[in-house]
């Protein structure tokens, strides 16, 4: 079996973009939940942008990274 040669960085490229692109939205969505926790509602029951979201009382328990994971993996759970 032939040895392959290590990717060079043209290959590397998509890869990155792909991963950049999926932590923007997990964090965007991470925001959402946060936002949507801290006026007691639903993420769906945003339409606009809330005038102000409170200061959180106490420090996060999760990122807004992970809570973002956490949403999109119930999403893709629940399929279309």
């Amino acid at each position: 079996m032939a040895a392959h040669a290590p990717a060079g960085p043209r290959a590397r490229g998509p890869a990155r973009l792909v991963l950049a692109a999926g932590t923007l939205l997990a964090v965007a969505y991470g925001t959402r939940r946060e936002e949507a926790a801290a006026f007691s509602r639903s993420p769906a029951q945003l339409r606009t942008p809330p005038p102000a979201a409170p200061a959180p009382s106490a420090p996060r328990h999760l990122s807004l990274l992970r809570q973002g994971i956490a949403c999109l993996g119930v999403l893709l759970a629940q399929g279309p």
